[in-house]
């Protein structure tokens, strides 16, 4: 008996004798294991008895007879050069250079690159010329089109030629349109100008190092002004010579011998120079600028040596005034010999005066607020306030408000700093006061004992505090006086 299918010849029960019989079934098993559903090797597997649980490889062939592929939404597969539709819908291609879309979710064709637009209802093109060796962007035929690009780089038409890069500025405030001229100029060196329109054109008269050039006026910023010859140089580091000098609104000072002495208008600042209008032998005298406004000073000289005796300078390495007294015995500069002069006071932009050369061996008078850094040995610190000091010459008096846990036997051990540094070597070198009161229940007076004084080595205030309430929070107020070292 032989099937249909893959033509297997079995035994007839009660007909085929053995050992044929044992034969036949061999060579039926025999090639049932080795079918492959292929023509007289078993049935054709329909959809229905196929059951995928992972990837159908073709073995590098192609799939034939296709009527369509239906995919799948999914994330983009492990595996390269693979086609997939993603979850946004869009049919998209994997290589190893990354993800790229085919067709997006609307059928639209996506783009990366290139050429693109709408060229759905115009014969708009760009076109290479290789007679011409040139590009052509057209808006229809014939007719050019406008080209929005970048900053543009123009090459020379050689092999590794330097460019020329046309480019607008950084942060263009608005845009704006430039438009050439009709024509070329009729001579060289014309330089070209713009009107507000953005329409350019050439100047009508060369502008170089050799040109004769004509001009109504001169606007430099001062005005409208004519140029007059002129035959030195009028800067702050020249010795100028007039015949003659006209100044509006300044009349002469005083006498003089060749030359009028003027009330001089330098800078914005009016400045009096040699004149006579103060008594006796001395008068007020200042330098002439050198490099810097800074470079000035006034002071009283002696009409007889022409040396100064007292003066009073500016100086912007700390911008403050300085007051000077000495012998009439410094000759008169530039700028002004201060090692020469005994400094009596220097007030400067904060409002501190010093008196004498030195803040720490002079007179100084200041006040501000201070908070100082505090350092606890016994107890806890939870707040601190701004406190207020003076200073006069090189007594400081400071006061200040301090919140403090004592500790469970009622100690209190704080270092604080100072206000104005000093350097300290005796414990009485500082001494002041404290009063106490609960922050719980203000105005309960607290027993106490106190010491305030100088820790000489660290300079700093101390402030021991020893109450008859333990672990309590309270508030301290210091006043202390110390002088500088």
């Amino acid at each position: 008996m032989t099937t249909p299918l893959m033509k297997l010849t079995l035994p007839d029960p009660s007909v085929t004798p053995g050992p044929d019989w044992a034969e036949q079934l061999n060579a039926a098993l025999e090639k049932i294991d080795s079918h492959d559903h292929s023509t007289n090797n078993g049935a054709k597997i329909s959809q229905a008895g196929i059951n995928l649980t992972g990837d159908l490889s073709f073995q590098s062939f192609g799939a034939t007879n296709l009527n369509r592929v239906q995919f799948a939404q999914s994330d983009p597969p492990i595996d390269n050069d693979a086609v997939f539709v993603g979850t946004d819908g869009a049919l998209k291609w994997k290589t190893s250079s990354g993800i790229f879309t085919i067709l997006d979710a609307t059928g639209s064709a996506a783009t990366v690159g290139g050429f693109t637009g709408d060229y759905a209802s115009t014969d708009a093109q760009a076109s290479y010329s290789d007679l011409l060796k040139s590009y052509s962007f057209l808006q229809d035929t014939g007719i050019t089109a406008n080209v929005n690009v970048g900053p543009v780089s123009i090459f020379e038409n050689v092999l590794s030629s330097n460019s020329v890069t046309l480019k607008t500025v950084a942060s263009l405030a608005a845009s704006y349109s430039l438009t050439l001229p009709s024509a070329l100029p009729g001579s060289n060196n014309l330089p070209i100008v713009s009107s507000t329109a953005g329409a350019l054109s050439f100047n009508n008269q060369a502008v170089t190092t050799t040109s004769a050039v004509v001009f109504a006026s001169l606007d430099t910023g001062e005005g409208a002004n004519s140029l007059y010859p002129m035959n030195q140089g009028v800067r702050t580091t020249d010795d100028v010579t007039f015949n003659d000098l006209n100044v509006n609104d300044v009349g002469v000072i005083g006498p003089g011998s060749g030359n009028s002495n003027l009330n001089q208008v330098l800078n914005g600042r009016h400045v009096v120079q040699n004149s006579d209008i103060f008594t006796s032998n001395y008068e007020y005298y200042r330098s002439k600028i050198v490099d810097t406004v800074y470079a000035q000073y006034w002071g009283a000289r002696s009409t007889s040596t022409n040396k100064l005796a007292a003066a009073m300078d500016f100086t912007g390495a700390s911008n403050s005034f300085r007051w000077f007294i000495g012998s009439s015995s410094i000759p008169l500069g530039d700028a002004l010999d201060t090692a020469s002069f005994n400094q009596v006071m220097q007030l400067d932009a904060n409002g501190t005066i010093i008196l004498g050369n030195d803040p720490q061996n002079g007179g100084t008078f200041e006040n501000a607020q201070f908070t100082s850094v505090i350092t606890v040995n016994v107890g806890t610190v939870p707040g601190a306030f701004p406190g207020n000091y003076a200073r006069v010459g090189q007594i400081v008096t400071y006061a200040t408000i301090v919140e403090i846990n004592t500790d469970a036997s009622g100690e209190v051990d704080l270092e604080l700093t100072l206000p104005v540094a000093s350097n300290f070597s005796l414990s009485t070198d500082l001494s002041g006061a404290t009063s106490l009161r609960k922050t719980t229940t203000p105005g309960t007076p607290i027993l106490m004992n106190s010491a305030v004084f100088a820790n000489a080595a660290n300079n700093s205030m101390q402030v021991l505090v020893h109450t008859a309430t333990a672990s309590t929070r309270i508030q301290i107020r210091i006043t202390a006086v110390y002088i500088i070292k």
